[in-house]
């Protein structure tokens, strides 16, 4: 994962001010790299699994407690909680995986 980073950082010292969307299999799916790409104002496409337990970030630490700080902040909701939010713009398209196989999937509109 350190060669991807290290590329990216690379990438954006090139291009400066264009935007760059990374896409990657769920090898990508990890919060090392998430991270750097939101600090580098990268859009990271990956894939997760339905039952993946997202979290907020971990809060600061206060100064001068003892102890390991912490990992990871309050538990976010699930994607199922998530398609189940009636306000939230989804989208049902279909897409064609391996073997051309056609898969539907739902996707949140930012706008």
């Amino acid at each position: 994962m350190q060669w991807t980073i290290q590329m990216l950082i690379q990438v954006v010292r090139w291009l400066k001010h264009t935007p760059i969307i990374l896409v990657g299999d769920g090898g990508f799916a990890c919060d090392e790299l998430a991270w750097r790409c939101l600090k580098l104002k990268i859009c990271l496409i990956t894939g997760l699994k339905m039952n993946t337990h997202l979290y907020d970030f971990p809060s600061q630490a206060e100064p001068g407690k003892r102890g390991r700080k912490k990992t990871k902040g309050t538990k976010l909701f699930s994607f199922r909680e998530m398609i189940e939010i009636p306000n939230l713009k989804w989208k049902e398209i279909t897409v064609e995986g391996y073997a051309k196989k056609k898969e539907k999937a739902k996707i949140h509109l930012k706008r």
